[in-house]
């Protein structure tokens, strides 16, 4: 399922010209919401990757960008090592833990060891919520990593279970901490899950756990233009040192004041001018 929005033009531009429109497209990844459901395994975020640069060539567009959070990072993230003809840049603002920790602090969270002595103030801060996040939070991506048919006729049986499974994670990773109805409207939040529940896909979104789990792959550092933006709710800021480990052409790093880790629908203003910044040096 693919949206097409535009042309849209940037209020920062000189007098609104037609050069400096653009178009919005807005892919679903295989197996979420309106998209077709994988017959078989390999939709791993590095195909998709590779399916949405196809998708830009086969509308016609010589140049674009891509933009991601959550999972859409992750496949932003894929487009930029891939590095196809034509993709100018990316922007995330969700960012990937496990290449931008530092080894030695990445080797105690696994092992269980104490912070390095060596630490800031900020990057003990850091360590101490990634640590919380591992040990109480991690259980959803265990279970969809490894067992996503299991948990998929829980959520695909009952409407009930499905609504606890999504508001459970809206519930922790709003800005608004454990109260999601402070973020989005109650109409919101059922849409969201209505989404799920309608196009049955509880199960088949789940398999993108596993399908990355079973890839395993090398996550080399991002050679092309990479902007970042870190939202103080997100389960994970790193700061921009860290960053810079992942991204070796950091053009843009932003750290904001409000919105988590939904932050397109959380804070769509907020993140629309992100975006605009991240990408006005690349236009």
């Amino acid at each position: 399922m693919l949206k097409v929005i535009g042309p849209l033009t940037d209020p920062t531009a000189h007098g609104g010209a037609a050069e400096d429109a653009f178009h919005l497209v807005l892919p679903s990844i295989p197996g979420f919401g309106f998209s077709e459901k994988p017959s078989g395994t390999g939709w791993n975020p590095g195909r998709v990757a590779t399916a949405w640069d196809t998708l830009m060539k086969r509308l016609g567009y010589a140049n674009y960008v891509s933009q991601g959070g959550d999972w859409g990072a992750i496949i932003s993230d894929a487009m930029g090592r891939q590095a196809p003809e034509g993709l100018l840049g990316i922007h995330v603002n969700r960012i990937e833990r496990s290449t931008t920790i530092p080894p030695e602090i990445g080797k105690a969270l696994r092992h269980g060891d104490p912070a390095p002595e060596e630490l800031s103030t900020e990057e003990r801060a850091i360590f101490d919520e990634a640590r919380k996040f591992l040990n109480q939070g991690f259980g959803y991506a265990a279970i969809m990593g490894t067992r996503p048919q299991t948990i998929g006729y829980g959520v695909s049986d009952s409407p009930v279970g499905l609504a606890a499974w999504i508001y459970d994670k809206l519930a922790d990773w709003v800005f608004t901490r454990g109260e999601p109805q402070r973020a989005f409207t109650r109409d919101e939040i059922l849409d969201n899950i209505s989404l799920y529940w309608f196009t049955n896909t509880g199960t088949s979104s789940g398999r993108i756990y596993w399908e990355n789990s079973a890839a395993n792959a090398k996550l080399a550092p991002i050679a092309i233009p990479a902007a970042v933006t870190v939202f103080p709710g997100e389960v994970y800021r790193p700061p921009k040192k860290w960053v810079q480990r992942a991204y070796s052409n950091l053009i843009y790093y932003n750290t904001v004041e409000k919105g988590g880790h939904f932050a397109a629908w959380e804070e769509p203003d907020l993140f629309s001018h992100e975006v605009r910044a991240a990408f006005r040096n690349l236009r």
